[in-house]
């Protein structure tokens, strides 16, 4: 059968041609969107790729990488200077709570002596705060009340003596002492 002949022959209704276009209406609109949406897409991807494209230039640039590795290395030492300092600064700290074997220290040594006791100062030790001095005077009294001045001052935690012993040469009393000083004492 001849399909060509057959629709030659075949009558045209009124009407037909609309409800074709009818049903092809949603058809078009559907593809229309579907083509708008997909070159939107298409195109927002077209930008993000060429923004990513950037970065990733940008990421591997020598000059960005050397720059970067630089920053870590300067960081690195930042990190290990900062502990130095946090070092020093405690250190600072231990030191500065060292009483200080000044001269206002070694005067009220004297002022505990009244003039009438030679005072040879020995050592000092800051970690302990010991200050160690010899003290000769003519008489015993004299060092016993010097020893007691010096533990009636403020600026001894503790006071060591170990005694005293006649000197013939100087024909006076020798008292070893040891003082505790007190935090606070030479500040």
């Amino acid at each position: 059968m001849n399909f060509y002949v057959q629709y030659k022959k075949k009558p045209k209704t009124a009407g037909s041609g609309k409800k074709l276009w009818l049903k092809a209406i949603p058809a078009a609109v559907t593809l229309i969107v579907c083509i708008v949406a997909s070159t939107v897409l298409i195109v927002r991807n077209i930008g993000l790729q060429s923004q990513l494209d950037e970065v990733n230039d940008y990421i591997t640039d020598p000059s960005v990488v050397e720059a970067y590795t630089q920053s870590q290395d300067l960081a690195g030492q930042i990190s290990v200077l900062s502990s130095y300092v946090s070092q020093d600064e405690y250190a600072l700290q231990a030191i500065e709570s060292y009483p200080l074997p000044n001269s206002s220290v070694t005067d009220a040594i004297k002022e505990c002596g009244e003039g009438q006791v030679t005072i040879d100062i020995q050592s000092y030790q800051a970690p302990t705060g010991s200050f160690n001095f010899t003290a000769e005077a003519v008489d015993v009294t004299t060092i016993n009340h010097f020893i007691d001045k010096l533990e009636e001052s403020e600026l001894f935690a503790r006071v060591e003596y170990s005694g005293y012993v006649f000197v013939n040469e100087t024909q006076n009393y020798l008292i070893n002492v040891s003082c505790y000083l007190n935090e606070m004492a030479g500040k």
